[in-house]
Protein backbone atom coordinates (compact mmCIF):
# COMPACT_ATOMS: atom_id res chain seq x y z
CA UNK A 1 0.00 0.00 0.00
CA UNK A 2 1.14 3.55 -0.75
CA UNK A 3 -0.82 5.92 1.49
CA UNK A 4 1.78 8.72 1.70
CA UNK A 5 0.50 10.77 -1.27
CA UNK A 6 -3.04 10.82 0.15
CA UNK A 7 -1.69 11.68 3.60
CA UNK A 8 0.35 14.66 2.36
CA UNK A 9 -2.49 15.93 0.19
CA UNK A 10 -4.99 15.85 3.07
CA UNK A 11 -2.71 17.64 5.53
CA UNK A 12 -2.07 20.35 2.92
CA UNK A 13 -5.84 20.91 2.89
CA UNK A 14 -5.83 21.19 6.70
CA UNK A 15 -3.14 23.86 6.46
CA UNK A 16 -5.45 25.88 4.20
CA UNK A 17 -8.10 26.17 6.94
CA UNK A 18 -8.68 29.86 7.76
CA UNK A 19 -8.01 29.27 11.49
CA UNK A 20 -4.70 27.43 10.91
CA UNK A 21 -1.99 29.81 12.18
CA UNK A 22 1.18 27.74 11.95
CA UNK A 23 4.01 27.08 9.54
CA UNK A 24 2.94 25.20 6.42
CA UNK A 25 4.90 22.60 4.48
CA UNK A 26 5.02 24.91 1.46
CA UNK A 27 6.38 27.81 3.55
CA UNK A 28 9.05 25.60 5.04
CA UNK A 29 10.19 24.35 1.62
CA UNK A 30 10.54 27.90 0.29
CA UNK A 31 12.51 29.08 3.31
CA UNK A 32 14.74 25.99 3.21
CA UNK A 33 15.53 26.51 -0.48
CA UNK A 34 16.49 30.16 0.15
CA UNK A 35 18.70 29.11 3.08
CA UNK A 36 20.61 26.56 0.97
CA UNK A 37 21.60 29.24 -1.53
CA UNK A 38 23.66 31.11 1.07
CA UNK A 39 24.41 28.45 3.72
CA UNK A 40 27.88 27.15 4.51
CA UNK A 41 28.41 23.37 4.17
CA UNK A 42 28.29 22.79 7.91
CA UNK A 43 25.10 24.82 8.45
CA UNK A 44 21.80 23.07 8.99
CA UNK A 45 18.34 24.49 8.48
CA UNK A 46 16.09 24.36 11.58
CA UNK A 47 13.79 21.39 12.09
CA UNK A 48 10.31 21.78 10.59
CA UNK A 49 7.42 23.11 12.66
CA UNK A 50 4.67 22.37 10.17
CA UNK A 51 1.80 19.95 10.77
CA UNK A 52 2.99 16.34 10.89
CA UNK A 53 1.21 13.06 10.27
CA UNK A 54 1.80 9.34 10.72
CA UNK A 55 0.11 6.11 9.63
CA UNK A 56 0.48 2.46 10.57
CA UNK A 57 -1.38 -0.60 9.28
CA UNK A 58 -0.61 -4.05 10.69
CA UNK A 59 -1.83 -7.59 10.26
CA UNK A 60 -4.01 -8.45 13.26
CA UNK A 61 -2.62 -11.96 13.81
CA UNK A 62 1.07 -11.56 13.01
CA UNK A 63 1.81 -7.91 13.68
CA UNK A 64 3.37 -7.66 10.21
CA UNK A 65 3.54 -4.05 9.01
CA UNK A 66 1.50 -3.59 5.85
CA UNK A 67 1.98 0.19 5.56
CA UNK A 68 3.87 2.75 7.62
CA UNK A 69 4.39 6.53 7.32
CA UNK A 70 6.53 8.16 10.02
CA UNK A 71 6.18 11.78 8.88
CA UNK A 72 5.39 14.06 5.97
CA UNK A 73 8.89 14.33 4.51
CA UNK A 74 11.91 12.25 5.54
CA UNK A 75 14.27 14.83 3.97
CA UNK A 76 13.04 17.45 6.45
CA UNK A 77 12.84 15.22 9.53
CA UNK A 78 14.08 11.68 10.10
CA UNK A 79 12.11 11.35 13.31
CA UNK A 80 9.78 8.29 13.10
CA UNK A 81 6.58 9.36 14.83
CA UNK A 82 5.14 5.82 14.76
CA UNK A 83 7.82 4.13 16.86
CA UNK A 84 9.58 7.08 18.52
CA UNK A 85 6.74 9.52 19.08
CA UNK A 86 4.95 9.74 22.42
CA UNK A 87 1.56 11.45 22.18
CA UNK A 88 -1.61 11.46 24.32
CA UNK A 89 -4.31 9.37 22.67
CA UNK A 90 -7.32 11.49 23.54
CA UNK A 91 -10.68 9.79 23.18
CA UNK A 92 -9.14 7.01 21.06
CA UNK A 93 -8.33 5.43 24.44
CA UNK A 94 -11.95 5.19 25.63
CA UNK A 95 -12.69 1.66 24.27
CA UNK A 96 -10.29 0.33 26.92
CA UNK A 97 -12.30 2.07 29.65
CA UNK A 98 -15.48 0.30 28.53
CA UNK A 99 -13.62 -2.99 28.07
CA UNK A 100 -12.47 -2.80 31.70
CA UNK A 101 -16.05 -2.13 32.79
CA UNK A 102 -17.40 -5.08 30.79
CA UNK A 103 -14.73 -7.31 32.28
CA UNK A 104 -15.89 -6.18 35.73
CA UNK A 105 -19.49 -7.29 35.11
CA UNK A 106 -21.01 -4.26 33.36
CA UNK A 107 -22.36 -4.66 29.87
CA UNK A 108 -23.27 -2.43 26.89
CA UNK A 109 -26.78 -1.75 28.18
CA UNK A 110 -25.55 -0.49 31.57
CA UNK A 111 -27.11 2.92 32.20
CA UNK A 112 -24.78 5.90 32.69
CA UNK A 113 -25.32 9.47 33.81
CA UNK A 114 -24.81 11.84 30.87
CA UNK A 115 -24.95 15.26 32.50
CA UNK A 116 -22.36 18.08 32.72
CA UNK A 117 -19.35 17.34 34.92
CA UNK A 118 -17.17 19.72 36.90
CA UNK A 119 -13.75 19.80 35.23
CA UNK A 120 -12.06 19.70 38.64
CA UNK A 121 -13.12 16.05 38.93
CA UNK A 122 -10.85 15.11 36.04
CA UNK A 123 -8.41 18.04 35.75
CA UNK A 124 -8.80 18.52 32.01
CA UNK A 125 -9.53 21.99 30.76
CA UNK A 126 -8.37 23.85 33.86
CA UNK A 127 -9.33 23.68 37.51
CA UNK A 128 -12.79 25.22 37.17
CA UNK A 129 -15.67 25.05 34.74
CA UNK A 130 -17.49 22.28 32.90
CA UNK A 131 -15.69 19.34 31.34
CA UNK A 132 -15.42 20.02 27.60
CA UNK A 133 -17.23 17.62 25.28
CA UNK A 134 -14.76 17.46 22.39
CA UNK A 135 -15.15 13.69 22.01
CA UNK A 136 -18.40 13.61 19.96
CA UNK A 137 -16.59 15.20 16.97
CA UNK A 138 -18.95 18.16 17.12
CA UNK A 139 -19.49 21.34 19.12
CA UNK A 140 -23.19 20.49 19.15
CA UNK A 141 -23.06 17.92 21.94
CA UNK A 142 -26.39 17.42 23.72
CA UNK A 143 -26.46 15.93 27.22
CA UNK A 144 -29.00 13.11 27.34
CA UNK A 145 -29.29 12.48 31.10
CA UNK A 146 -29.45 8.66 31.16
CA UNK A 147 -27.88 6.70 28.32
CA UNK A 148 -26.52 3.20 27.79
CA UNK A 149 -22.81 2.42 27.76
CA UNK A 150 -23.22 1.38 24.13
CA UNK A 151 -24.62 4.78 23.17
CA UNK A 152 -22.00 6.59 25.25
CA UNK A 153 -19.11 4.90 23.42
CA UNK A 154 -20.72 5.26 20.00
CA UNK A 155 -21.20 8.99 20.50
CA UNK A 156 -17.98 9.42 22.53
CA UNK A 157 -19.57 11.10 25.53
CA UNK A 158 -16.76 12.27 27.80
CA UNK A 159 -18.69 12.81 31.03
CA UNK A 160 -20.44 9.44 30.77
CA UNK A 161 -17.11 7.77 29.97
CA UNK A 162 -15.45 9.24 33.06
CA UNK A 163 -18.34 8.03 35.20
CA UNK A 164 -18.02 4.54 33.71
CA UNK A 165 -14.31 4.59 34.50
CA UNK A 166 -15.01 5.67 38.06
CA UNK A 167 -17.32 2.66 38.49
CA UNK A 168 -14.42 0.25 37.98
CA UNK A 169 -11.51 2.46 39.07
CA UNK A 170 -8.31 3.64 37.45
CA UNK A 171 -6.39 0.57 38.63
CA UNK A 172 -8.63 -1.78 36.64
CA UNK A 173 -8.53 0.38 33.52
CA UNK A 174 -4.75 0.82 33.63
CA UNK A 175 -4.19 -2.90 34.30
CA UNK A 176 -6.26 -3.86 31.26
CA UNK A 177 -4.53 -1.30 29.03
CA UNK A 178 -1.12 -2.56 30.17
CA UNK A 179 -2.13 -6.13 29.33
CA UNK A 180 -3.04 -4.81 25.88
CA UNK A 181 0.47 -3.37 25.52
CA UNK A 182 0.15 0.32 26.49
CA UNK A 183 2.74 1.94 28.76
CA UNK A 184 2.02 4.24 31.69
CA UNK A 185 4.64 6.35 33.41
CA UNK A 186 4.50 8.65 36.41
CA UNK A 187 1.46 9.25 38.57
CA UNK A 188 -0.94 10.38 35.80
CA UNK A 189 -2.40 6.87 35.70
CA UNK A 190 -3.78 7.42 39.20
CA UNK A 191 -6.16 10.14 38.07
CA UNK A 192 -9.42 10.17 36.13
CA UNK A 193 -7.76 12.08 33.26
CA UNK A 194 -6.46 8.66 32.20
CA UNK A 195 -9.99 7.72 31.08
CA UNK A 196 -9.83 10.35 28.33
CA UNK A 197 -6.40 9.33 27.04
CA UNK A 198 -4.11 11.86 28.69
CA UNK A 199 -1.32 9.30 29.07
CA UNK A 200 1.22 9.55 26.19
CA UNK A 201 2.40 6.39 24.45
CA UNK A 202 3.59 5.56 20.95
CA UNK A 203 1.22 5.12 17.98
CA UNK A 204 2.77 1.68 17.43
CA UNK A 205 1.69 0.59 20.93
CA UNK A 206 -1.83 1.90 20.42
CA UNK A 207 -2.25 0.04 17.12
CA UNK A 208 -1.04 -3.21 18.70
CA UNK A 209 -3.36 -2.69 21.67
CA UNK A 210 -6.39 -2.30 19.39
CA UNK A 211 -5.78 -5.76 17.89
CA UNK A 212 -7.07 -7.38 21.10
CA UNK A 213 -10.60 -6.58 19.91
CA UNK A 214 -10.61 -8.35 16.50
CA UNK A 215 -8.36 -11.12 17.90
CA UNK A 216 -10.80 -12.08 20.66
CA UNK A 217 -8.60 -10.78 23.48
CA UNK A 218 -4.98 -11.34 22.42
CA UNK A 219 -2.48 -9.30 20.43
CA UNK A 220 0.76 -9.95 18.51
CA UNK A 221 3.85 -9.79 20.68
CA UNK A 222 5.42 -7.12 18.45
CA UNK A 223 5.30 -5.55 15.00
CA UNK A 224 7.59 -6.87 12.29
CA UNK A 225 8.59 -5.50 8.92
CA UNK A 226 10.60 -8.43 7.48
CA UNK A 227 8.55 -11.18 5.90
CA UNK A 228 11.45 -13.43 4.88
CA UNK A 229 15.14 -13.35 3.96
CA UNK A 230 16.41 -15.57 1.15
CA UNK A 231 19.86 -16.29 -0.23
CA UNK A 232 20.88 -15.63 -3.81
CA UNK A 233 19.88 -19.20 -4.61
CA UNK A 234 16.41 -18.75 -3.16
CA UNK A 235 16.99 -20.68 0.06
CA UNK A 236 15.09 -19.27 3.03
CA UNK A 237 17.49 -17.94 5.62
CA UNK A 238 15.08 -16.24 8.00
CA UNK A 239 11.36 -16.01 8.65
CA UNK A 240 10.03 -14.21 11.76
CA UNK A 241 8.01 -16.24 14.21
CA UNK A 242 4.56 -14.70 14.50
CA UNK A 243 3.19 -15.27 17.97
CA UNK A 244 0.37 -13.86 20.05
CA UNK A 245 0.98 -13.00 23.67
CA UNK A 246 0.08 -15.86 25.97
CA UNK A 247 -2.12 -14.02 28.45
CA UNK A 248 -5.21 -12.38 26.91
CA UNK A 249 -5.98 -8.77 27.80
CA UNK A 250 -9.75 -9.39 27.73
CA UNK A 251 -12.07 -12.35 27.25
CA UNK A 252 -13.87 -13.09 23.94
CA UNK A 253 -17.19 -11.76 25.27
CA UNK A 254 -15.76 -8.32 26.00
CA UNK A 255 -13.90 -8.34 22.68
CA UNK A 256 -17.12 -9.00 20.78
CA UNK A 257 -19.04 -6.36 22.72
CA UNK A 258 -16.45 -3.71 21.79
CA UNK A 259 -16.46 -4.96 18.18
CA UNK A 260 -20.23 -4.68 18.10
CA UNK A 261 -20.23 -1.13 19.49
CA UNK A 262 -17.44 0.22 17.28
CA UNK A 263 -19.01 -1.44 14.22
CA UNK A 264 -22.27 0.30 15.00
CA UNK A 265 -20.36 3.57 15.43
CA UNK A 266 -19.23 3.30 11.82
CA UNK A 267 -22.87 3.00 10.71
CA UNK A 268 -24.40 5.62 12.98
CA UNK A 269 -26.05 8.68 11.46
CA UNK A 270 -25.27 12.16 12.72
CA UNK A 271 -22.19 14.37 13.09
CA UNK A 272 -19.89 11.52 14.10
CA UNK A 273 -17.21 9.75 12.03
CA UNK A 274 -19.37 6.86 10.84
CA UNK A 275 -21.68 9.00 8.75
CA UNK A 276 -18.81 11.05 7.32
CA UNK A 277 -16.73 7.99 6.45
CA UNK A 278 -19.56 6.36 4.50
CA UNK A 279 -21.24 9.38 2.93
CA UNK A 280 -18.43 11.88 2.45
CA UNK A 281 -15.25 9.82 2.20
CA UNK A 282 -16.73 6.78 0.41
CA UNK A 283 -15.69 4.09 2.88
CA UNK A 284 -16.64 0.74 1.36
CA UNK A 285 -19.54 -1.42 2.47
CA UNK A 286 -17.71 -4.07 4.47
CA UNK A 287 -17.54 -5.00 8.19
CA UNK A 288 -15.32 -2.44 9.88
CA UNK A 289 -15.01 -0.93 13.37
CA UNK A 290 -13.37 2.33 14.38
CA UNK A 291 -12.94 5.05 16.98
CA UNK A 292 -11.95 8.67 16.57
CA UNK A 293 -9.58 10.35 19.01
CA UNK A 294 -9.49 14.09 19.60
CA UNK A 295 -7.18 15.30 22.35
CA UNK A 296 -8.14 18.24 24.57
CA UNK A 297 -7.65 21.65 22.91
CA UNK A 298 -7.44 19.96 19.48
CA UNK A 299 -3.70 19.25 19.72
CA UNK A 300 -3.74 15.65 18.45
CA UNK A 301 -6.15 13.96 16.04
CA UNK A 302 -6.41 10.17 15.79
CA UNK A 303 -8.46 7.59 14.04
CA UNK A 304 -7.94 3.92 14.86
CA UNK A 305 -10.02 1.21 13.23
CA UNK A 306 -9.91 -2.36 12.11
CA UNK A 307 -11.47 -5.18 10.15
CA UNK A 308 -11.21 -8.85 11.02
CA UNK A 309 -7.84 -8.89 9.20
CA UNK A 310 -6.00 -5.57 9.68
CA UNK A 311 -5.77 -2.63 12.09
CA UNK A 312 -4.97 0.89 10.85
CA UNK A 313 -4.01 4.01 12.84
CA UNK A 314 -3.69 7.55 11.49
CA UNK A 315 -2.42 10.55 13.53
CA UNK A 316 -1.84 14.23 12.90
CA UNK A 317 -0.49 16.98 15.14
CA UNK A 318 2.71 18.88 15.90
CA UNK A 319 5.99 17.59 17.29
CA UNK A 320 5.70 20.32 19.93
CA UNK A 321 2.19 20.40 21.43
CA UNK A 322 0.00 23.06 19.86
CA UNK A 323 -3.62 23.48 18.78
CA UNK A 324 -4.08 22.53 15.12
CA UNK A 325 -6.96 25.00 14.95
CA UNK A 326 -10.06 25.45 17.13
CA UNK A 327 -12.55 22.76 16.16
CA UNK A 328 -10.02 20.53 14.40
CA UNK A 329 -11.85 17.22 14.82
CA UNK A 330 -10.26 13.98 13.64
CA UNK A 331 -13.27 13.19 11.45
CA UNK A 332 -12.25 16.17 9.29
CA UNK A 333 -8.47 15.72 9.34
CA UNK A 334 -7.38 12.06 9.48
CA UNK A 335 -10.60 10.11 8.84
CA UNK A 336 -10.42 10.76 5.05
CA UNK A 337 -6.94 9.21 4.96
CA UNK A 338 -8.01 6.24 7.09
CA UNK A 339 -11.07 5.60 4.88
CA UNK A 340 -9.05 5.62 1.67
CA UNK A 341 -6.37 3.29 3.04
CA UNK A 342 -8.95 0.85 4.47
CA UNK A 343 -10.63 0.65 1.08
CA UNK A 344 -7.30 -0.38 -0.44
CA UNK A 345 -6.67 -2.94 2.30
CA UNK A 346 -10.13 -4.51 1.85
CA UNK A 347 -9.21 -5.40 -1.74
CA UNK A 348 -6.34 -7.61 -0.58
CA UNK A 349 -7.39 -8.59 2.95
CA UNK A 350 -11.05 -9.55 2.72
CA UNK A 351 -12.95 -8.40 5.85
CA UNK A 352 -15.20 -10.90 7.59
CA UNK A 353 -18.09 -10.21 9.94
CA UNK A 354 -17.40 -10.20 13.67
CA UNK A 355 -19.22 -13.11 15.34
CA UNK A 356 -20.03 -13.59 19.04
CA UNK A 357 -18.65 -16.50 21.08
CA UNK A 358 -20.80 -19.60 20.54
CA UNK A 359 -21.89 -19.79 24.18
CA UNK A 360 -22.68 -16.08 24.57
CA UNK A 361 -26.04 -15.31 26.15
CA UNK A 362 -28.31 -13.51 23.68
CA UNK A 363 -30.69 -11.07 25.33
CA UNK A 364 -33.19 -8.56 24.03
CA UNK A 365 -32.60 -5.02 25.30
CA UNK A 366 -35.00 -2.07 25.12
CA UNK A 367 -33.53 0.86 23.20
CA UNK A 368 -35.54 3.32 25.24
CA UNK A 369 -34.50 2.21 28.73
CA UNK A 370 -31.35 0.16 28.15
CA UNK A 371 -32.91 -2.57 30.29
CA UNK A 372 -34.13 -6.09 29.67
CA UNK A 373 -36.98 -5.93 27.15
CA UNK A 374 -40.54 -7.08 27.78
CA UNK A 375 -43.33 -7.96 25.38
CA UNK A 376 -44.55 -4.36 25.72
CA UNK A 377 -41.43 -2.63 24.36
CA UNK A 378 -42.88 -0.79 21.39
CA UNK A 379 -42.68 2.85 20.30
CA UNK A 380 -45.02 4.86 18.08
CA UNK A 381 -43.42 5.70 14.73
CA UNK A 382 -44.54 8.48 12.41
CA UNK A 383 -44.80 7.23 8.84
CA UNK A 384 -44.15 9.29 5.70
CA UNK A 385 -47.82 9.18 4.72
CA UNK A 386 -48.86 10.84 7.99
CA UNK A 387 -50.02 7.64 9.67
CA UNK A 388 -48.48 6.11 12.76
CA UNK A 389 -47.47 2.56 13.59
CA UNK A 390 -45.97 0.69 16.50
CA UNK A 391 -42.45 -0.66 16.03
CA UNK A 392 -40.40 -2.91 18.26
CA UNK A 393 -37.93 -0.71 20.18
CA UNK A 394 -35.37 -3.38 21.05
CA UNK A 395 -32.05 -4.80 19.88
CA UNK A 396 -30.02 -7.95 20.60
CA UNK A 397 -27.08 -7.97 22.97
CA UNK A 398 -24.62 -10.81 23.62
CA UNK A 399 -23.44 -11.29 27.20
CA UNK A 400 -21.19 -13.74 28.96
CA UNK A 401 -23.03 -16.70 30.53
CA UNK A 402 -24.59 -16.15 33.97
CA UNK A 403 -24.67 -12.38 33.56
CA UNK A 404 -26.72 -10.54 36.16
CA UNK A 405 -30.04 -9.43 34.64
CA UNK A 406 -31.90 -7.52 37.32
CA UNK A 407 -33.07 -4.36 35.56
CA UNK A 408 -36.36 -4.78 33.71
CA UNK A 409 -37.61 -2.12 31.29
CA UNK A 410 -39.43 0.49 33.34
CA UNK A 411 -40.54 2.55 30.34
CA UNK A 412 -42.72 -0.15 28.81
CA UNK A 413 -42.77 -2.88 31.46
CA UNK A 414 -44.97 -0.99 33.97
CA UNK A 415 -43.05 -2.45 36.89
CA UNK A 416 -44.11 -5.73 38.50
CA UNK A 417 -42.12 -8.85 39.19
CA UNK A 418 -40.34 -10.49 36.27
CA UNK A 419 -38.45 -13.61 35.38
CA UNK A 420 -36.27 -14.40 32.38
CA UNK A 421 -37.82 -16.48 29.62
CA UNK A 422 -37.37 -17.22 25.95
CA UNK A 423 -40.95 -18.27 25.32
CA UNK A 424 -42.83 -18.50 23.00
CA UNK A 425 -39.71 -18.95 20.85
CA UNK A 426 -37.53 -21.50 22.67
CA UNK A 427 -34.55 -20.71 20.46
CA UNK A 428 -34.90 -16.94 20.61
CA UNK A 429 -33.31 -14.30 22.83
CA UNK A 430 -34.08 -13.95 26.50
CA UNK A 431 -36.65 -11.40 27.60
CA UNK A 432 -38.65 -10.62 30.72
CA UNK A 433 -42.02 -12.15 31.52
CA UNK A 434 -44.28 -11.81 34.60
CA UNK A 435 -43.59 -14.14 37.51
CA UNK A 436 -47.25 -14.06 38.51
CA UNK A 437 -50.44 -13.56 36.53
CA UNK A 438 -50.84 -9.83 37.03
CA UNK A 439 -54.22 -9.75 35.28
CA UNK A 440 -55.90 -12.02 37.83
CA UNK A 441 -54.04 -10.90 40.93
CA UNK A 442 -52.78 -7.32 40.60
CA UNK A 443 -49.88 -6.20 42.74
CA UNK A 444 -49.86 -2.65 44.08
CA UNK A 445 -46.76 -0.83 45.35
CA UNK A 446 -46.93 0.43 48.92
CA UNK A 447 -43.52 2.02 49.25
CA UNK A 448 -39.95 2.24 47.96
CA UNK A 449 -37.14 0.45 49.76
CA UNK A 450 -33.42 0.71 49.08
CA UNK A 451 -31.71 -2.61 49.70
CA UNK A 452 -28.29 -2.21 51.31
CA UNK A 453 -26.33 0.97 52.00
CA UNK A 454 -24.48 1.45 48.72
CA UNK A 455 -27.07 3.71 47.11
CA UNK A 456 -28.16 6.34 49.66
CA UNK A 457 -29.12 8.91 47.02
CA UNK A 458 -31.31 6.59 44.96
CA UNK A 459 -29.09 6.73 41.89
CA UNK A 460 -30.42 3.32 40.95
CA UNK A 461 -34.01 2.29 40.58
CA UNK A 462 -35.26 1.11 44.01
CA UNK A 463 -36.83 -2.25 44.54
CA UNK A 464 -40.53 -2.16 45.26
CA UNK A 465 -42.38 -3.68 48.16
CA UNK A 466 -45.81 -4.79 47.06
CA UNK A 467 -48.92 -6.44 48.41
CA UNK A 468 -51.64 -8.38 46.68
CA UNK A 469 -54.52 -5.98 46.04
CA UNK A 470 -57.27 -8.62 46.32
CA UNK A 471 -56.21 -9.75 49.79
CA UNK A 472 -57.70 -7.07 52.04
CA UNK A 473 -56.29 -8.45 55.27
CA UNK A 474 -52.98 -9.69 53.82
CA UNK A 475 -49.87 -8.87 55.79
CA UNK A 476 -47.36 -10.28 53.28
CA UNK A 477 -45.49 -8.60 50.46
CA UNK A 478 -43.45 -9.82 47.53
CA UNK A 479 -40.01 -8.60 46.58
CA UNK A 480 -37.94 -9.30 43.46
CA UNK A 481 -34.35 -10.47 43.77
CA UNK A 482 -31.59 -10.16 41.12
CA UNK A 483 -32.09 -12.48 38.16
CA UNK A 484 -29.38 -14.76 36.82
CA UNK A 485 -30.26 -16.38 33.52
CA UNK A 486 -29.53 -20.09 33.38
CA UNK A 487 -31.25 -23.17 31.95
CA UNK A 488 -33.60 -25.03 34.24
CA UNK A 489 -32.56 -28.36 35.61
CA UNK A 490 -28.81 -27.73 35.66
CA UNK A 491 -28.47 -27.38 39.40
CA UNK A 492 -27.62 -30.31 41.58
CA UNK A 493 -30.48 -32.09 43.23
CA UNK A 494 -32.35 -33.77 40.39
CA UNK A 495 -35.44 -32.71 38.48
CA UNK A 496 -36.81 -29.19 38.68
CA UNK A 497 -40.39 -28.00 38.49
CA UNK A 498 -41.72 -24.84 36.94
CA UNK A 499 -44.65 -23.00 38.50
CA UNK A 500 -46.32 -19.64 38.15
CA UNK A 501 -48.26 -17.84 40.85
CA UNK A 502 -48.88 -19.53 44.16
CA UNK A 503 -51.41 -22.32 43.75
CA UNK A 504 -50.51 -23.21 40.16
CA UNK A 505 -49.73 -26.85 39.44
CA UNK A 506 -46.01 -27.30 38.81
CA UNK A 507 -44.91 -29.02 35.63
CA UNK A 508 -42.08 -31.52 35.92
CA UNK A 509 -39.14 -30.54 33.73
CA UNK A 510 -38.53 -34.03 32.43
CA UNK A 511 -42.11 -34.10 31.10
CA UNK A 512 -41.37 -31.23 28.71
CA UNK A 513 -39.57 -31.61 25.37
CA UNK A 514 -35.96 -30.36 25.53
CA UNK A 515 -36.48 -27.54 23.03
CA UNK A 516 -39.47 -26.24 24.99
CA UNK A 517 -37.78 -26.07 28.36
CA UNK A 518 -37.80 -22.48 29.55
CA UNK A 519 -34.93 -20.42 30.78
CA UNK A 520 -35.33 -19.58 34.43
CA UNK A 521 -34.09 -16.65 36.44
CA UNK A 522 -32.64 -17.72 39.76
CA UNK A 523 -34.35 -17.28 42.13
CA UNK A 524 -37.86 -17.07 40.72
CA UNK A 525 -39.68 -17.74 44.01
CA UNK A 526 -41.27 -14.64 45.51
CA UNK A 527 -40.16 -14.25 49.10
CA UNK A 528 -42.78 -13.19 51.71
CA UNK A 529 -41.86 -10.18 53.79
CA UNK A 530 -43.79 -9.23 56.90
CA UNK A 531 -45.29 -5.76 56.56
CA UNK A 532 -46.65 -4.26 59.75
CA UNK A 533 -50.17 -2.95 59.11
CA UNK A 534 -51.01 0.25 61.05
CA UNK A 535 -53.49 -0.20 63.90
CA UNK A 536 -57.00 0.90 62.92
CA UNK A 537 -58.58 3.30 65.44
CA UNK A 538 -62.29 2.60 65.95
CA UNK A 539 -64.67 5.57 66.39
CA UNK A 540 -65.84 4.39 69.84
CA UNK A 541 -62.23 4.23 71.07
CA UNK A 542 -61.43 7.84 70.24
CA UNK A 543 -61.00 10.35 73.12
CA UNK A 544 -64.02 12.68 73.48
CA UNK A 545 -62.93 16.27 74.18
CA UNK A 546 -65.34 18.90 75.58
CA UNK A 547 -66.49 21.57 73.13
CA UNK A 548 -64.47 24.80 73.33
CA UNK A 549 -65.92 27.67 75.40
CA UNK A 550 -67.36 30.66 73.57
CA UNK A 551 -65.13 33.75 73.34
CA UNK A 552 -66.49 36.89 75.05
CA UNK A 553 -65.36 39.76 72.82
CA UNK A 554 -66.66 42.44 75.25
CA UNK A 555 -64.09 41.68 77.92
Amino acid sequence: LRPNARHIQRLAMVEEHPDYNHQTLADYKIAKAEFKKMAMPDQRFPAPEYLQGALLMIDNRTGAIIAQVGGRDFRDSMFDRITQGQRPHGTAFTPFVYAAAFEAGKFPATLLDDTPMDARKIMIGGTTGILGEWGPESFENVYENRITARHALITSKNAATVRMGNLVGTDAVVALAERAGLDFEGDLKEYSATFLGRNPTSPESLALAYTVFPNGGRRPAETQIIETIRSSTGAELYRPEATLVRDPAIDPYTAYQINSILTEAMKAKGPGPGSKARDRYELGDFPVAGKSGTEYNFTDNWFVGYTSEVTCLVWTGFDQTATIYPGAFSSDTVLPVWSAVMNLAAEKFEPKAFVPPPDALQVEICLKSGQLATDDCYEVQQNDDGTTSQVRSTYMEYLRPNSQLDEICEVHGHGGLRRITNQPDPGGPLRAAPIVDLTNEPVLPIGNTIVGTEDPYRTKVPLLRARVATAAASSTAIIATPLVAQPLGQEEGGAEAVGGAEGDDPVALEDQPAQARPIRATPIVAQPVIVEEPAIERPEERVQLPPPAAIDFDE
